[in-house]
């Protein structure tokens, strides 16, 4: 009946009519079943071009096997997008989505041929109300996924090699005929679909063309209109038309006029034949089958699906091997320090992942990366780092390049080490090398020592400086030393770490003289010599020296700078100089003034004063017809002054100038002179013009010169030559209105046309002919007024700009200006408060390439009237410069001190030197057009001295004053390249803003008034003359006014227009009258105190909470720290201090009132100290106080700050408790401290500020314990004693004193902690160690508690060791060891307790006895037992092997390898095999000697039992086992009992020999698991997990390595194993020849979640290589894999254990092999098992085959077989295959015994149900198929329809549906005939194509069935064809294989 199911689900599935849901297990699609379904079916599902997997079935199968075997089939599914904006949470993720998948149906894929003919059905659900309104609508197309099993993964499916086919009925194909008349079409099958076919033939009685119906009915059958019969008139042509005859081609009982067009399954419902359609998948349609022909195909992407993979392909769904993974596990570091460096290791041979790892180190100190390397390799050596400090070292191990991504978050791996370097040495002691004197300095040079990293220098025992390495040279410069001093210097080396190396030796050394000055060069002029000197090689050169000129032999004058010019000297005579420098130097904090020895000595004789000239030439190029271009000069002009020479004319100096040259083109110039009178004689003109000999640096000399020319046209040029530099004064050539510079070696050039009147030419070159007139101008004139001033305020400063006068000398602007010939060099700028008061000078901008001229009636305010010059003088030098006074008036010095002495007669005409009626003296002639006495900007004037303005003369600066006038020069010293300098000055004169005592309180200075006279000058140096200005320290709210004067040589310009600036408004003044104060009476007999106001905070934390002192009082002082905010340094605030006393309990009315009424004032102090009496009479008893103040500029605070001061006779609270100290014990903790005591004054525990009363106040002092009251002293006591404490427990402490006041500050909370309990910890021995009996061996311990040296405690009161030889059930002291405190010590040399062989039970253990309680009762004993047993060995051992086979070896170092010395031969008859073919047998005098050593083991065979009696060496270390690759035969060579997973393993070839744990070398299948020995008792090799003395073992090795054996703590209950499931099989032979001799074998089997089914070296076991000639037979059992060893997987077929995976496998097998070695043919075996955690193994069968016989091992536990069959088992876990239980597999996986018994399907045939099997549906009997058989036979569902079918015509034509659709091979339908009919019934393929006609005849009325068997056709979709005169249908059938 299974079978009928599966072919009949299609239709199964139409009968549900309530919802099921279908959860697929592999992918989680679920879909729910509904009533409306279409069904597709695809022919081939194909994954990746191979046909998918699966048995076909349906979700709701559940017997099938694809859905009981998750995951081992592929699934298809199809879904359609839904938007959970219209239906809601579809897939209840909490969220709303715009597009959702729904799963309409699931299926498992078909790889099954006979299921369902292959194709695969996928059967989709329908939308309808309720739970299925999100699924397919009609007409909609779903789309397809596919889930892959193979890869686990879900695919897209691909309709490209897909079609369906719509069927086609060509009826016109194979001269077919649809309707069976042959002459219905006459053509062939022509292979498409025809839409119309020719009517049906007819005779056209009436010859109307058409066919005509009867249009009456024939009532009698006549066949002519009678009259009772009615007409209707059908066609409308007015005859009654007869029925024409015709022939009925397709049975429908009417005449067709167009045939039907062909049939065929218009699938896409498109209207039209399609044929095969490819990639469309059809719409839903409700109970339709779709076929799909060709395949849906799914493709993986292959790549590295592996997301832990470094490559991880997100694409891609198929793994194809190329996955790399990440490191993982732990990478081994280490790391060797030597010095400042260290070597670094690290291997990765045991980290898992894809090998083939790269490795980025960095090392980093801090922040700071000191070393990174990628692809770095071990070791790393680095050296030269910073000693004593941590490097930390990561290593970045990452898989090849693919590996850059980050699969997750651990990888790449990172190591992390730190590493420590090696404190840095101590550095030697420093040597000086060189110390070299120098002037005011000292030079010092050493040798650089190791280790140095900072040099300190000391002078005289006082450190000067610290030097950091590294260094450029091991030196250092002492400079600012005083000259010709003594000075002792020492240097010490220090290291980074701050150890100090041995300080060097004194070196002392005597710096320098101060340098001479060097008179560099003397310049003899004209009545003068210039003198020049340096101090460049001084190393005080910035600083201000100031230099005695000293000429023959007298001192001249001082002078700063580094030049002089000395004047007034007579020519020709020979003076002499030197010049001595001087300079105040610091020493000891005095100013000490050193003299430097004097310049060499340098002499000169001035010139005879010849004055100076300028040359001049002139030229004149014209072109001529004769000679071309001609040049004609006039040379040899000359003007200039001479100190012999006139301003007339003198005949020795002034020459006539010749006539002009008659040539044409000629050129003269000359100097006009009319008024010498020489017209008659030579005229007017002269060449030259020399004056007498002026000072022209503050006035001009004009000389006026002309040109001549003989031609109308020439290019010309003057040419200038300056003779001593014109007298170093400015020479311009005015030319009409143009001025030129005229410079050495200069020109002006011009050109001369007399045919223009213009002044320029086109090339803009002058032309003397508009004007042959020009003037020579020489001399220097005051700068013109600065113009465009403008003051912009600030808060306390005001900013200053104006216009430059700029300087024409560089020839880029023009000369015209008068403001561009004459520049200033410097500005002064001048202030006044208000627009009538006189400005006066506050500051000066100038270069330090000029002087600046100081005029001390500047200082005055302009006034000359109140200055007078002995008034004035310079208070305060400035820093960065020098003043210099020199007079500006002459005078007679006739006493030669260059200093105008009261007497001396002087020219009183002031700065330029003009007295009245002197030449230029007044005031240039102007023409006044306006008549105010005042010349105007633009009026005429007379410009005398050409210089271009109206100048207005007469009396200046100095003239008739009385006094000579003195005028100061400022000069910035050279270095001062930028920055401000200021000087303060008196001036005699009550100034603005200076300080004075305003006794009449009327706020202002009035004469008689003291005042400081004092003023500072701020003056702005600048590279370059600056045009900005910052006038500082201003008033607030203050409107100022000021000029500013340029100023050059020649003297200051008038003012400039004046501007004014506010500055910014005043910031009031903040008054702080300080804290609260309470001062303290403190006797009957005081009554009041002093109060010194304010007291205010030290200091405030940037939170503003001030600082406190110990007992909790503020930190004061008496600072008054009121402060203005727009204040400047040094100003003062006024103050006033007021008290609030409005009921006068105090004052009186008399007393000084306040500021309002019941204030009165105290005083007027910053600072200010007053009696106050006792407080308590006022409001609050306290006095309120208050602090008025005012800035510099009057204004006040306006909340002024109040305060209040308490006077009391009450008594502050105690002193805070210090000093507390402790001495804690085991189980108290004793306190002590200071008792509560103020300090006096300035201690540091004062009183409050205050108080001066008793120190001492306190009552009482209370304990705190953890911050809870704990003990109440009275203050007699100053210590306690805290008892019953914990030991090792910390408890925290304060103290507070307390009077009648109140508590004090608590004390400083301090924790101590109790003794820690002297509870020992054995160092040496702790178990696993092997001592030698009777030897001596050493026995540390310490302190358990912090591991320190136990002998440290002082809590200890006796200590001893005992031993026990029964791991501790009895002790015995240690002679010799026992202590008591102090001689505790930490370790003890004992002597071993003597053994005769190996004793295994040993511990030590160490007892101490504490000191107890306060009273040193209640003491407490504590101890500490070695941990594990400890091995005892004697030298000289014997072991006894019990009789039968046995492995055996050394467990000492033998003094002797020979068998006779270990073996008593004579006693004992053996034989001894070892693993190379040796053997020693003492029957067999033949057999080879073997070497016995301690590493290998050997077998041995004896009857009786055998003694081993050895002496030798015991091994306590560490013992190297060398294994050969493969199989090794060992002994264990230690005393001591080890653990296999305790031993070691090196691999020579593999990093440098650092070992690794067993684990990990079998991890890394170097070994394999497991160690055989061979158990005696048992008779057989057994795995075992400790290696014991005297036994021999097998190991299996996969390279050679070193196998290292050592000593360690063993404790047996250590070793616990857990593996996944294991099956031992013991095998034995059954009543042996010599059962003393019987050796047995074992092989194991297992399954491990962990395990693989292929060969995994360590985890599968070779079995043991048997090659030993016995004198019995003995049984050899391995399991068999001849399949690994002939792919060359491994060494052998033989295997002692197979691990296979634990996994859902329905089964798992393992064929064994045995032999039994003799000659025994009729030996039995006996099989024996045991099982490790079978509940693994769940319900799964365990089954031993051995030959035909199946065995279960569940229920029994050995059984005995026969020799024969010992070669060839097998275990089966799981299900049993058909050949294991002797039967044969039919197709469908059954067993049966024959081929014939298995069932229907798998022998193709039909299963009737009944168990029968046949070959059509047909030969199965009615009661098989369900069915009623009838009288004739035909099988019904009812009798009622036998009755039908034998009695009753049905009353209309029906058909039945074809069932079973799906069918194979038959498929029946019923038809109905109400009369007879020709019947006609035909099959067609999917193609079209006919296959079968089933009917072609007349059926009588009735009942009838058709049957088709297609058993012999393909599966497929068919079409079987009705037709019928009753009736036509075609169905669609389904043919399934």
């Amino acid at each position: 009946m299974i079978y009928i199911i599966k072919k009949y689900y299609l239709l199964a599935i139409f009968s549900i009519g309530f919802l099921f849901s279908y959860t697929n297990n592999e992918t989680g699609w679920e879909y729910f079943q509904g009533t409306r379904q279409t069904f597709y079916m695809f022919e081939n599902i194909l994954i990746d071009s191979e046909l998918g997997y699966g048995d076909g079935q349906p979700a709701n199968n559940y017997d099938g096997y694809c859905i009981n075997n998750p995951y081992q089939c592929d699934v298809i599914g199809a879904f359609v997008n839904r938007d959970e904006n219209e239906y809601g949470d579809l897939n209840g993720d909490g969220e709303i989505s715009s597009s959702v998948e729904i799963c309409v149906g699931w299926n498992y894929v078909n790889s099954d041929s006979d299921n369902s003919f292959g194709f695969t059905t996928l059967a989709l659900i329908g939308q309808e109300e309720g739970d299925l309104d999100t699924y397919l609508l009609s007409g909609e197309s779903p789309f397809l996924k596919v889930y892959d099993h193979t890869n686990d993964v879900v695919l897209p499916l691909d309709l490209t090699n897909s079609y369906y086919t719509e069927t086609l009925i060509d009826c016109n194909s194979d001269q077919t005929l649809c309707d069976g008349d042959n002459g219905w079409e006459s053509d062939m099958g022509n292979g498409v679909w025809d839409d119309e076919t020719p009517a049906e033939p007819f005779e056209d009685i009436d010859g109307d063309g058409v066919w005509d119906a009867s249009e009456f009915e024939d009532l009698n059958g006549n066949g002519i209109l009678d009259d009772e019969e009615v007409w209707f008139d059908l066609n409308g042509d007015g005859i009654v038309d007869f029925e024409e005859p015709y022939t009925d081609i397709n049975g429908d009982g009417q005449w067709n006029d167009i045939l039907s067009a062909e049939l065929f399954a218009d699938i896409n419902l498109n209207g039209t034949w399609d044929g095969n359609v490819y990639e469309e998948l059809l719409g839903f349609a409700n109970n339709e089958i779709f076929l799909y022909y060709g395949s849906v195909d799914a493709y993986n992407i292959l790549g590295c699906n592996n997301s832990s993979a470094c490559n991880f392909e997100q694409e891609a769904t198929e793994d194809d091997g190329s996955c790399i993974l990440p490191p993982s596990g732990q990478l081994i570091t280490s790391g060797v320090v030597n010095g400042n460096g260290f070597e670094f290791y690290f291997d990765d041979s045991l980290l898992d992942g894809t090998q083939g790892f790269s490795h980025q180190v960095i090392v980093t100190q801090g922040f700071s990366e000191i070393f990174n390397e990628i692809n770095a390799s071990s070791p790393i050596q680095i050296d030269n780092l910073e000693w004593s400090t941590t490097y930390s070292i990561e290593v970045i191990t990452t898989n090849f390049d693919v590996c850059e991504t980050l699969p997750n978050s651990n990888y790449p791996l990172r190591t992390y080490e730190n590493i420590q370097t090696d404190p840095m040495p101590q550095p030697e002691q420093v040597f000086f090398q060189n110390v070299v004197p120098g002037e005011g300095q000292v030079f010092l040079e050493w040798d650089e020592v190791d280790y140095g990293s900072v040099y300190r220098i000391f002078e005289n025992e006082i450190l000067l400086d610290s030097l950091i390495y590294p260094l450029d040279e091991m030196s250092f410069m002492h400079n600012e030393l005083a000259p010709g001093l003594s000075y002792d210097y020492q240097i010490q080396a220090v290291n980074m770490e701050g150890l100090e190396g041995d300080i060097s030796e004194i070196s002392s050394v005597t710096t320098l003289p101060l340098s001479s000055v060097e008179l560099d060069s003397l310049f003899a002029g004209q009545g003068q010599i210039q003198l020049n000197w340096s101090m460049e090689s001084s190393q005080y050169a910035d600083q201000n020296y100031s230099f005695d000129i000293y000429v023959d032999d007298q001192y001249l004058i001082n002078r700063f700078g580094s030049s002089y010019t000395v004047s007034n000297l007579n020519a020709g005579q020979e003076y002499c100089f030197y010049v001595e420098a001087k300079i105040e130097l610091p020493v000891d904090g005095d100013l000490i003034e050193f003299i430097a020895n004097q310049s060499s000595t340098l002499c000169g004789v001035p010139e005879e004063i010849s004055g100076w000239s300028v040359l001049i030439e002139v030229d004149n190029s014209v072109n001529t017809v004769e000679d071309g271009a001609v040049t004609f000069y006039d040379s040899y002009n000359e003007i200039g002054m001479n100190p012999d020479a006139s301003d007339g004319y003198d005949e020795e100096f002034d020459f006539p100038e010749p006539p002009i040259n008659p040539s044409p083109g000629a050129v003269s110039l000359s100097f006009y002179h009319p008024e010498w009178n020489f017209n008659d004689l030579w005229g007017n003109y002269f060449t030259t013009d020399l004056r007498s000999l002026k000072d022209l640096s503050k006035s001009l000399e004009v000389y006026e010169g002309t040109l001549s020319f003989t031609a109308s046209q020439g290019l010309g040029n003057l040419y200038f030559n300056l003779v001593s530099n014109a007298g170093n004064n400015p020479v311009f050539l005015n030319w009409t209105d143009q001025y030129y510079l005229v410079s050495d070696g200069g020109n002006v050039p011009f050109y001369y046309d007399e045919t223009v009147p213009t002044q320029f030419n086109d090339a803009g070159l002058l032309n003397p002919n508009y004007s042959d007139q020009f003037n020579f101008v020489f001399g220097n004139q005051p700068p013109s007024i600065p113009e465009n001033l403008e003051a912009i305020g600030e808060s306390r400063n005001m900013m200053l700009d104006w216009d430059l006068n700029i300087d024409c000398s560089n020839g880029q602007i023009s000369c015209n200006n008068y403001r561009n010939r004459y520049p200033a060099t410097s500005y002064k700028i001048f202030r006044s408060w208000a627009f009538e008061i006189n400005p006066q000078l506050v500051g000066l901008v100038g270069t330090r390439h000029h002087k600046i001229s100081i005029f001390p009636s500047d200082l005055s305010g302009m006034n000359n009237s109140l200055f007078s010059d002995t008034l004035f003088s310079i208070l305060d030098n400035p820093s960065d410069g020098f003043i210099q006074a020199e007079y500006f008036e002459d005078f007679t010095d006739l006493n030669q001190n260059n200093i105008h002495d009261y007497g001396e007669e002087f020219i009183d005409c002031g700065w330029d030197g003009l007295c009245p009626g002197d030449p230029g003296y007044e005031s240039e002639f102007f023409i006044d057009e306006n008549n105010n006495n005042i010349y105007d900007l633009g009026e005429q004037f007379e410009d005398s001295n050409l210089n271009g303005i109206w100048d207005q003369n007469g009396p200046d600066k100095g003239e008739n004053d009385g006094q000579c006038n003195i005028v100061y020069y400022y000069q910035a010293y050279g270095y001062l390249t930028e920055g401000l300098d200021s000087l303060s000055y008196s001036n005699g004169i009550y100034d603005i803003g200076e300080t004075y005592t305003d006794e009449n309180q009327n706020n202002q200075w009035d004469d008689g008034e003291d005042y400081v006279d004092s003023r500072k000058l701020m003056i702005k140096i600048s590279d370059q003359v600056d045009n900005e200005f910052i006038d500082y320290g201003l008033r607030t709210g203050t409107q100022y006014f000021y000029n500013i004067v340029a100023s050059n040589l020649a003297g200051d310009s008038d003012l400039s227009i004046m501007d004014s600036g506010n500055t910014a408004d005043n910031q009031p003044p903040i008054s702080d009258a300080g804290v609260d104060q309470k001062r303290y009476l403190t006797s009957i007999s005081q009554d009041s105190i002093l109060c010194t106001l304010p007291l205010d905070n030290v200091d405030l934390d940037q939170d503003g909470y001030p600082d406190y002192d110990i007992n909790g009082f503020p930190i004061l002082d008496h600072i008054n720290n009121s402060y203005d905010p727009d204040g400047l340094a040094g100003e003062e605030l006024l103050y006033s201090w007021e008290l609030y006393d409005p009921d006068l309990l105090l004052f009186g009315p008399g007393d000084p009132s306040g500021s309002e009424p019941g204030w009165f004032n105290l005083g007027n102090d910053k600072v200010l100290s007053i009696m106050l009496p006792e407080s308590n009479e006022f409001p609050d008893s306290s006095y309120t106080i208050r602090l008025l103040v005012e800035d510099i500029s009057g204004y006040p605070d306006y909340s002024p700050d109040i305060m209040q001061l308490e006077v009391t006779r009450d008594i502050p609270v105690p002193a805070m408790i210090t000093n507390q100290t402790a001495s804690p014990s085991l189980y108290y903790i004793a306190l002590d401290w200071d008792k509560s005591e103020y300090d006096l004054p300035g201690g540091p525990n004062p009183a409050p500020e205050g108080y001066d009363g008793d120190l001492d106040i306190a009552d009482y002092y209370v304990v705190y314990r953890d911050s809870v009251e704990h003990e109440i002293l009275t203050s007699d006591y100053t210590s306690y004693v805290d008892t019953q404490l914990n030991p090792s427990q910390e408890y925290c402490y304060y103290l507070v004193a307390t009077n009648e006041t109140g508590p004090s500050i608590p004390s400083d909370e301090n924790c101590y902690v109790t003794g820690d309990l002297p509870i020992p910890n054995i160092v040496i021995p702790t178990g696993g160690e092997i001592l030698i009996s009777g030897q001596s061996s050493e026995f540390n311990w310490i302190s358990d508690i912090d591991l320190s040296p136990l002998s440290e405690s002082e809590y200890i009161d006796t200590l001893r060791v005992l031993h026990s030889s029964d791991a501790g059930l009895t002790w015995e002291v240690i002679p010799g060891a026992s202590w008591s405190y102090p001689d505790i010590p930490d370790s003890y040399v004992f002597q071993v307790p003597e053994v005769d062989t190996i004793s295994f039970r040993n511990k030590f253990k160490v007892e101490v006895l504490d000191i107890g309680d306060y009273s040193g009762v209640d003491q407490v004993l504590h101890s500490d037992i070695s941990e594990y047993l400890i091995v005892i060995a004697n030298d000289e051992l014997e072991n006894n092997y019990s009789s039968g086979w046995n492995i055996v070896s050394s467990p000492l170092g033998l003094s002797s390898s020979s068998v006779d010395d270990i073996f008593d031969v004579d006693s004992y008859c053996f034989g001894l095999f070892d693993q190379d073919g040796g053997s020693y047998s003492c029957t067999d005098t033949t057999s080879s000697q073997i070497d016995f050593q301690a590493s290998e083991g050997y077998y041995m065979v004896s009857e009786d039992e055998v003694a081993l009696d050895i002496e030798g060496d015991v091994l306590v270390e560490t013992f190297p086992v060398v294994l050969e690759q493969g199989w090794n035969l060992i002994g264990h060579p230690l005393v001591s009992k080890v653990l296999v997973d305790s031993l070691e393993v090196i691999d020579p070839s593999n990093f440098y020999g650092i070992p690794m744990t067993w684990d990990e070398a079998v991890s890394s299948q170097l070994l394999m698991s497991s160690i055989h020995g061979f158990n005696n008792e048992l008779k057989m090799h057994a795995p075992v997990d400790v290696l014991e003395p005297f036994q021999g073992y097998w190991i299996h090795a996969s390279r050679e390595l070193q196998l290292m054996v050592s000593p360690h703590i063993y404790d047996e209950d250590l070793y616990n194993r857990e593996d996944g499931f294991l099956l031992s099989i013991t095998t034995a032979e059954v009543n042996p020849q010599a059962p003393m001799l019987v050796w047995k074998d074992m092989i194991k089997i297992g399954l491990s979640p962990l395990a693989s089914d292929d060969w995994v070296y360590g985890q599968d076991e070779y079995d043991i290589p048997i090659d030993i000639a016995t004198p019995t037979s003995f049984p050899d059992l391995w399991i068999d894999h001849p399949e690994w060893y002939e792919d060359g997987i491994t060494e052998s077929r033989s295997f002692y254990s197979d691990m296979q995976q634990l996994n859902d496998d329905s089964r798992k097998s393992w064929y064994l092999k045995g032999e039994l070695r003799g000659n025994d043919a009729e030996a039995q075996i006996n099989l024996s098992w045991e099982f490790e955690n079978l509940e693994l193994l769940g319900e799964d069968e365990v089954n031993l085959i051995v030959g035909q016989e199946i065995i279960d091992m569940r229920s029994t536990n050995s059984v005995t077989i026969d020799r024969i069959y010992f070669g060839n088992m097998q275990v089966v876990i799981g299900i049993l295959s058909c050949e294991d239980e002797g039967l044969v597999t039919c197709a469908d996986g059954a067993c049966a015994e024959s081929l014939d018994q298995c069932s229907c399907d798998s022998q193709e045939l039909v299963d009737c149900g009944d168990g029968t099997c046949v070959e059509d549906i047909e030969d199965c009997s009615c009661d098989s198929q369900g069915l009623i058989e009838c009288e004739d036979g035909v099988c019904v569902e009812t009798e009622e329809e036998c009755g039908e079918l034998n009695n009753e015509i049905p009353d209309k034509f029906s058909i039945s549906a074809p069932y079973p659709n799906p069918f194979n091979p038959n498929v029946k339908f019923d038809f109905s005939l109400p009369a007879i009919a020709h019947v006609g019934v035909n099959v067609y393929n999917i193609n079209g194509a006919h296959v079968e006609q089933l009917i072609n005849g007349i059926k009588p009325a009735g009942y009838h069935s058709v049957v088709w068997n297609a058993g012999q056709l393909s599966a497929g979709m068919y079409f079987i064809q009705f037709s019928s005169s009753q009736g036509n249908k075609t169905m669609k059938v389904l043919l399934i294989k």
